[in-house]
């Protein structure tokens, strides 16, 4: 997992370093540091799984999109093996966000 500082530039989506499962249950932390641009984007994080053997990602949960800053938390469950965030920057003009992702707390 990408633990620190992401920039984030465009609408284009932007995947985490993948991380292997501690638990079957994980709280993810984002901490959106700083938001800017002349329209604020949203920005929306995916919490997307899979096992070794599988070719696609699915989606284990989803924070709630953010136009602010601000510590955002979400708790995943029936987590897969492999794991990684997907960040998307929508809607925005000239939009950029900076986060600071934190250590998953397995439960």
């Amino acid at each position: 997992m990408l633990v620190g500082e992401l920039i984030l530039q465009s609408s284009t989506s932007i995947y985490s370093d993948v991380i292997t499962r501690g638990s079957g249950t994980a709280t993810f932390y984002v901490d959106v540091l700083q938001s800017e641009g002349s329209v604020a984007g949203t920005l929306n994080i995916d919490i997307q799984h899979r096992n070794p053997e599988e070719d696609t990602w699915a989606t284990a949960a989803s924070f709630t999109g953010t136009t602010g800053t601000g510590l955002m938390s979400k708790t995943a469950s029936s987590l897969k093996e492999l794991i990684r965030l997907k960040f998307t920057l929508n809607s925005g003009t000239d939009a950029w966000k900076r986060v600071y992702i934190l250590t998953p707390v397995w439960g």
